[in-house]
């Protein structure tokens, strides 16, 4: 939380909220859709997603429901497939232009784990946040 808190605080648009971490039962996306659709009657919510998870989405609880009150905007990666499985099931979603860079979250804690160098891979809040917490390690 802090992470993402500091790493957007420069971002006019952008807010966060503990609301997951909050929650006393397992946090599915359904609940969290809800309570935003709830909360915020007018806004129109988009889900980030890169597309590995995209290619998942069929598995996600609720997900014709999740689908209804939610945009996904899906981090392209070219090798993954999600595209037709997405249209079969109505399913809203966008792709997000973005420069590529080539590297997971998963990489990312890998190399932390190694000692290898991610600064280059992170927004400085992240990055000073995991140093000086001494996290993945």
């Amino acid at each position: 939380l802090d992470m993402i808190r500091d790493s957007i605080s420069a971002e006019s648009g952008f807010s966060v909220t503990d609301f997951e971490l909050k929650s006393e039962s397992i946090s599915y996306s359904i609940d969290t859709a809800k309570h935003f659709a709830a909360t915020c009657p007018t806004d129109k919510i988009y889900w980030l997603i890169g597309a590995d998870q995209a290619a998942q989405l069929a598995d996600w609880r609720s997900i014709e429901e999740l689908s209804q009150l939610v945009e996904f905007g899906v981090f392209d990666r070219d090798r993954l497939e999600y595209q037709s499985e997405l249209a079969q099931r109505s399913i809203r979603y966008r792709k997000i232009a973005k420069r590529r860079l080539e590297i997971s979250s998963t990489e990312i804690r890998e190399r932390l784990e190694a000692g290898l160098p991610v600064n280059n891979f992170l927004p400085a809040a992240a990055f000073e946040i995991i140093t000086s917490r001494n996290l993945y390690k």
